[in-house]
């Protein structure tokens, strides 16, 4: 479509002189020999052929001199200003537009004359009022000697195809949202589900059989209750950590804290599941400095739940690595001393699609095992950043997935 207005435009161009040559000199048509008549006749046909297609294509098409003035619109582009056509011609882009969209479509039309051929650019400009999209072709058009005497462009509207790619994209985003929370409540119905029914089970076998069984095997039966009512305690602290979080109630108690300490006490709480795997646990060797400000409780919160993780993925009789490092954080509010701790596991990695999502609420892994809630990565995230520090998920080169967070050594000033 475009090529075809292109060639017909062109053609006007070619034809407009023509006709005006045929007229000088004040010659009439009855002073014209018969051939010259007829081609005279059909060149008025044409220009008004092209008259007429060039001022009902739906293309805004325009010509401009070298100083950026109109010298021709059609009308398409009259009504897209709203102005009759003779209120164009002779101005300039400064006079029709704002100042900050004239120098962007200056700017365009000098990298069309500077790379002397087409070039196709989106502009965005204000017209009554509203911003309004247009993708528009401009090149440079030429005398009989070569040289560049005006700018040509053509333009199509695509403000309503760009808000309905938008509101295309903002549904599927809505109907992703939709489908990750429906995942998270079977999930959590589950998860919930599943220490109640332990607690229950156990609470009634030891009241059936309280006068039957042995003390040892009634002991076990408060361990499993105990186990499963610390399960069920996780989940609901998970439930209410996020409804703070995204209440903005979630508040911070900041303490000198130890950061190696802090994960000794959850490698020491999880070693049941590292033995249970036959998992080798290798902490950093070189001595780096751990201490830091923070609020203990959420930073073990955090470290908790990315050690879970790497137990959970890493195979049978594999390492965990741990190392710590010193980083400088950088903000809008300049430089700050800060610490890493890097957590790589011995598992399959991260599928590449899910790098980006991982922390989000509700999202889980491709590789997830059945179950769970997908709310610990999340809820890590948000406790990292109110800290003001950073945390990601990347693939190690030789195997497994990394977890990398990095906090301030000082707790940072409050934000204005």
């Amino acid at each position: 479509m475009l090529v075809m207005v292109l060639g017909i435009f062109l053609t006007y161009l070619l034809v407009q002189p023509t006709v005006g040559k045929m007229l000088v000199g004040g010659q009439s048509l009855r002073s014209l020999n018969s051939r010259n008549q007829q081609l005279l006749e059909q060149t008025l046909r044409n220009k008004r052929l092209l008259d007429d297609i060039i001022n009902n294509t739906p293309a805004v098409i325009f010509i401009k001199d070298m100083e950026g003035r109109y010298l021709h619109v059609n009308q398409a582009h009259a009504t897209e200003r709203g102005l009759p056509i003779g209120e164009i011609i002779g101005k300039s882009d400064f006079d029709l537009h704002s100042p900050e969209n004239a120098e962007l479509v200056r700017t365009n039309d000098h990298r069309a004359i500077e790379k002397n051929a087409p070039i196709i650019v989106e502009e965005q400009l204000e017209i009554d009022g509203e911003m309004r999209t247009f993708i528009t072709t401009k090149f440079p058009l030429k005398d009989l000697d070569g040289e560049t005497y005006a700018i040509c462009g053509i333009a199509t509207d695509v403000t309503d195809i760009k808000k309905s790619e938008e509101l295309k994209h903002a549904l599927e985003t809505a109907e992703t949202a939709n489908q990750a929370k429906s995942i998270f409540l079977a999930n959590m119905s589950h998860e919930l589900r599943t220490p109640l029914h332990g607690i229950l089970s156990y609470a009634e076998l030891g009241k059936d059989r309280i006068d039957s069984i042995s003390n040892e095997k009634l002991r076990r039966y408060f361990e499993n209750i105990q186990i499963s009512g610390k399960r069920l305690l996780n989940l609901l602290n998970g439930l209410l950590d996020l409804s703070k979080l995204e209440a903005g109630k979630f508040e911070l108690v900041y303490e000198n804290s130890d950061l190696l300490e802090i994960l000794n006490g959850c490698i020491d709480e999880q070693s049941p599941e590292i033995g249970k795997k036959s998992l080798e646990i290798v902490k950093p060797q070189t001595r780096v400095d751990t201490q830091i400000e923070c609020d203990r409780s959420k930073i073990f919160q955090v470290i908790r739940n990315l050690l879970s993780n790497a137990i959970k993925f890493s195979h049978t009789g594999g390492v965990i690595e741990i190392e710590f490092a010193d980083r400088r954080l950088h903000s809008s509010a300049g430089e700050t001393d800060a610490i890493e701790m890097c957590l790589t596991d011995d598992g399959d990695g991260i599928d590449s699609d899910d790098l980006e999502i991982i922390f989000d609420k509700f999202a889980q892994s491709k590789n997830h095992e059945p179950g769970g809630t997908g709310l610990g990565l999340s809820i890590s995230h948000e406790i990292i950043k109110l800290h003001q520090g950073e945390i990601w998920a990347e693939n190690s080169t030789h195997h497994g997935a990394v977890l990398r967070i990095i906090l301030p050594r000082k707790k940072p000033r409050a934000r204005e």
